[in-house]
């Protein structure tokens, strides 16, 4: 099963970036990212300037902008490309639904195997 959320994004130069959800494979590469980003909002704020250089690729994987393209962004247009993102996974709530649906089903046949 699929879910997807996307968010549009419009660039100083006129252009518009699509932002999607990430795919399972892509989260888990991104996770360490994540779970910073998530800590974060849940304290109340972003601090975007401590992760915003490892942030793309992740940028990169949710957008169809290559690693190289959102390198050469005016520093604005990264942002919203960020901020759309960090838009995207809070509002992805299917996604961690399923997220944590396979991990207690992985949690039960682990302890199956026990």
């Amino acid at each position: 099963m699929k879910y997807e959320t996307v968010k549009t994004v419009r660039l100083s130069d006129g252009r518009e970036v699509q932002v999607r959800s990430l795919t399972f494979k892509d989260f888990i590469r991104f996770s360490e990212l994540i779970s910073q980003v998530l800590n974060d909002i849940l304290k109340g704020h972003i601090n975007t300037s401590a992760y915003l250089q490892s942030a793309i690729p992740f940028m990169s994987a949710m957008t169809s902008l290559t690693q190289r393209e959102i390198e050469e962004l005016k520093p604005s247009d990264a942002l919203k490309i960020f901020n759309a993102c960090i838009d995207v996974l809070k509002e992805d709530t299917d996604f961690f639904t399923e997220l944590k649906a396979l991990l207690q089903k992985a949690n039960e046949l682990l302890s199956q195997k026990s």
